[in-house]
């Protein structure tokens, strides 16, 4: 299984798909010729990745691929993760999870694939962007370090204005986080109409409700603007460890459906 990976891993680098979790505990006799694939389905969509599978698939005859192309695919992997009948044999996806099964010796290493040339002498690992480069390795409990997933995409985000009413109702763009504040502040307290619809108002704000979390994104680039790098920084080393007794102690005050989650991830030994 961890050679078709390696495979389909080099093929498709040209693409940045190179998030690469593995599924190797599966006792469920697996078709050697298929590669199993779960993918994330969101901003990116997923004509990109068939795109990339219609390539593979010409490159290597006999060869397909079986995609489960999904946006919510969190509570899939991990249900399938857990089952001793797993086939799965590649992940594209983005959860901090990970961590908890490469502990359990769910995925297998890709430390050789980083060594592997792809073409005129340019390794696997000459094609990882340097800001990932600190982040690829896992330690494990007897201090060993691997490799089980590699980033698989990057971009760049930003925020759309409406020309046409900034125009009519004299705005001007703002260039400062301030000026932003002072916009958001005036379009909230002048009411501005919305053509066509006497009853409603412009809002400072509009995204889409499907992917709320990418709002976040300029959340995040707002608060480091704001706080500074090290402030940001020593807000995430402030958070305390607790003891196993403490940790159970505060479980059995959340929410039931938040301790079912928290059973399902933390280490009990």
């Amino acid at each position: 299984m961890k050679t078709k990976i390696k495979l389909f891993a080099l093929i498709s680098t040209s693409c940045l798909m190179l998030a690469l979790p593995i599924s190797c505990n599966s006792t469920t006799k697996n078709d050697p010729k298929t590669l199993n694939v779960v993918l994330y389905n969101a901003g990116w969509g997923d004509e990109w990745f068939k795109d990339v599978i219609a390539k593979w698939e010409n490159n290597n005859p006999g060869y397909t691929v079986n995609l489960t192309s999904k946006y919510e695919v969190k509570e899939l992997i991990n249900r399938r993760l857990a089952s001793s009948k797993n086939t799965d044999d590649l992940y594209i996806a983005t959860d901090n999870g990970w961590r908890n099964f490469a502990a359990q010796g769910k995925f297998a290493p890709l430390d050789d694939l980083l060594e592997e040339e792809i073409e005129n002498g340019i390794k696997f690992k000459d094609k990882v962007d340097d800001v990932y480069a600190n982040d690829l390795y896992f330690k494990n409990k007897d201090g060993s370090e691997h490799v089980y997933r590699l980033p698989w995409t990057s971009g760049m985000g930003g925020i759309y204005y409406n020309e046409t009413l900034f125009k009519e109702n004299n705005l001007t763009i703002p260039k400062t986080t301030d000026e932003l504040m002072n916009l958001v502040k005036y379009v909230v307290e002048n009411k501005i109409e919305v053509p066509g619809d006497d009853t409603a108002f412009v809002k400072p704000f509009v995204y889409t409700g499907d992917n709320t979390d990418y709002f976040d994104y300029t959340i995040f680039n707002w608060w480091l603007q704001l706080s500074g790098y090290d402030n940001v920084k020593n807000f995430y080393n402030r958070f305390k460890v607790f003891s196993k007794e403490e940790i159970d102690i505060r479980i059995k005050y959340l929410p039931l459906k938040d301790q079912q989650f928290l059973a399902s991830v933390y280490d009990k030994d």
